[in-house]
């Protein structure tokens, strides 16, 4: 089978999975129009696409493996439903959004993947309780050095200072991993948060600022982290690693940081 007819299966596999996912197993979209939910479904499914066809861009000259792969966690996912298994999605506000997020990460324990892609700091935006609290939460186990941590931060001329701070914070710290996307790249990037191989949460996917409700989903599902883990892994190894295991790469410090 050709590359290109491989990619039309993951694609349709991947609609044909999200559409029910998205639609009839979100309670929260009940109160919903038919119109607002085709809109909804419609866009989950192409912000999934987006992220196979971007994985498969990073990892062109993998291309045939990844795939394979791929197709075989569609194949997984797909049979846990027919199941009835615990496989379910759900979207929430920005303030459940972090939340949802610092028991996450509080409750990991294997490894935890993070993204940042917003074009300014976490704290350049509207502060609230539930924000702080999540920083806090993430900032308590980096300091307490039992779990593998890596994010992946997107390097713009107002996030610079912010990075700088992240990198004093990080260095030294062995299980920790900062990498950047510089402005440069022109591809779309989907900000993804994995927690054990087993929880995602897609932020910022439906709609962007005010005024448009609901816009992060939240998949708790082994085999979609799974499909997401390859996306953040490509992702992260092109990235920018500024700090590797708590090691900072002077090089790259001064390259994009000064």
């Amino acid at each position: 089978m050709s590359s290109s007819s491989r990619l039309t299966l993951v694609l349709g596999s991947l609609l044909s999975i999200i559409v029910p996912l998205g639609i009839l197993n979100m309670p929260l979209f009940k109160g919903l129009s038919n119109v607002e939910l085709f809109s909804y479904g419609l866009g989950f499914c192409l912000v999934i696409a987006t992220a196979v066809v971007t994985l498969l861009t990073l990892r062109d000259r993998e291309m045939a493996t990844s795939l394979s792969g791929i197709e075989v966690e569609v194949s997984h996912l797909r049979r846990s439903i027919r199941e009835g298994r615990n496989s379910f999605a759900y979207v929430v506000g920005r303030e459940e959004l972090y939340k949802v997020l610092a028991g996450f990460v509080r409750n990991g324990k294997q490894r935890i993947d993070l993204m940042y892609q917003a074009p300014k700091p976490p704290l350049g935006y509207r502060k609230s309780d539930a924000k702080i609290k999540y920083l806090e939460a993430l900032d308590s186990v980096v300091m307490a050095g039992k779990v593998p941590i890596r994010r992946i931060v997107l390097l713009t001329s107002e996030n610079k200072a912010w990075v700088r701070e992240l990198v004093e914070k990080y260095r030294g710290r062995a299980t920790v991993s900062l990498a950047l996307i510089v402005e440069q790249v022109h591809f779309p990037v989907i900000s993804v948060q994995l927690v054990d191989r087993t929880r995602t949460v897609l932020v910022n996917l439906i709609g962007s600022s005010a005024g448009l409700g609901p816009r992060d989903v939240v998949l708790d599902s082994e085999e979609l982290a799974r499909i997401f883990e390859w996306y953040y892994e490509a992702l992260f190894d092109v990235s920018e690693k500024i700090v590797e295991n708590g090691q900072v790469r002077d090089d790259t410090l001064q390259q994009y940081l000064g």
